[in-house]
């Protein structure tokens, strides 16, 4: 999705430039330093019509630095669009709260892309996060990526119970890979496929969360409730997984009328290769691509 705007705000410098209730876009690729941050904070909190904001602070923890205050002044009030790369910066669990909250102020965003990865957000931040989400309602694109945050099973049920009021979903990207998941966070991640009947592409990594083979085996038998997908990718790398393959875990090829990719990892476990699962995908679908790692 592209940001189309006549006022559209692309470097810090630029804010002089403009009437500040005029700027309702701001799009800055760019990484943003520590010295800028200071002036973004000055100038984002007089935007009062802000509708579709991207940013880039990964790695900005220097001593000058104030994420909270940043977080603090960000306004999304009328914000539809919001797309924040906050990885390597730090954020603990009481700045992923105040995330949390500042997105369950606004009811009207459509897309949403959250990087947090390499962060210490915990189990409370991303329970937060997770019911700001569910707040949510008209959420259509939802990126999700915190990978290792010491999230756990409570954090994912925070997630979770969030996402799924998202009845709207038609894309979920999410990336929680080397966390503390372990059974009963994933038993709370499946939960999320019960009722997204729009959803039609899904990228899911839990690699590195000891879920075990019921874990997976739940994950995998909760997304055969997503009749509509089109394109699945699975990561469960090194997840202590035993079996014969998928066709014991659970995933139902055949229920998938319309998918046209399917990619699963399933390395570093004690998996055999399932050829037999391989050749019913081929034959009971209508796969274009369809990779699979064991």
């Amino acid at each position: 999705m592209s940001i189309i705007n006549s006022v559209c705000i692309k470097s810090v410098d630029e804010f002089e430039k403009q009437e500040k209730n005029s700027i309702s876009a701001i799009k800055i690729q760019k990484n943003i330093s520590s010295q800028e941050i200071l002036s973004l904070i000055q100038n984002i909190s007089s935007c009062s019509n802000l509708s579709q904001i991207v940013l880039s602070l990964r790695g900005n923890y220097q001593k000058n630095y104030d994420i909270k205050h940043f977080l603090e002044n960000l306004i999304i009030k009328n914000t539809t669009y919001l797309s924040l790369d906050m990885s390597t910066s730090k954020m603990d669990s009481n700045l992923a709260i105040l995330l949390g909250n500042k997105i369950g102020n606004t009811g009207k965003i459509t897309y949403l892309t959250l990087y947090l990865g390499f962060n210490q957000i915990s189990d409370d931040g991303a329970f937060q996060i997770g019911e700001g989400i569910g707040k949510c309602e008209n959420l259509k694109f939802l990126v999700f990526q915190a990978f290792n945050n010491n999230i756990g099973p409570r954090g994912s049920q925070g997630l979770s119970f969030g996402i799924r009021q998202c009845q709207q979903l038609t894309n979920l990207n999410m990336g929680i890979e080397n966390n503390y998941l372990q059974k009963n966070g994933a038993d709370n991640i499946s939960e999320i496929f019960v009722s997204l009947k729009y959803l039609t592409h899904l990228n899911l990594n839990i690699g590195q969360n000891q879920i075990g083979y019921y874990g997976a085996k739940n994950v995998l038998n909760e997304i055969n409730n997503c009749k509509q997908m089109k394109r699945l990718t699975i990561n469960m790398q090194q997840n202590l997984i035993y079996g014969s393959g998928l066709q014991s875990l659970g995933l139902q090829i055949k229920n998938y009328l319309f998918l046209n990719l399917l990619e699963i990892d399933l390395r570093l476990n004690q998996n055999q290769t399932p050829n037999c699962f391989k050749q019913r995908a081929w034959k009971q679908s209508r796969l274009v691509k369809f990779n699979l790692f064991i």
